[in-house]
């Protein structure tokens, strides 16, 4: 449990330092894609990369398929 803690913290700092105004403020000079600022697609690409990756790593059935395989 301590290393899927440990992924999963290592995940939200990475959500700070990437949503951090800063960050996206690079993001917000890429041009317009179909009158969208970039700084959007940018701030949601990476809410849903965070998403996803939070996924992968707390997912019970995972731990518990890959505890059962061995």
């Amino acid at each position: 449990m301590g290393q899927v803690r440990a992924k999963l913290i290592g995940i939200f700092l990475l959500g700070v330092v990437l949503i951090h105004f800063p960050v996206v403020e690079l993001f917000s000079r890429m041009p317009r894609l179909w009158g969208i600022p970039g700084a959007y697609f940018a701030i949601f690409g990476v809410w849903l990369a965070l998403i996803g990756l939070i996924k992968h790593y707390a997912d019970p059935e995972r731990r518990n398929s890959k505890s059962s395989d061995v």
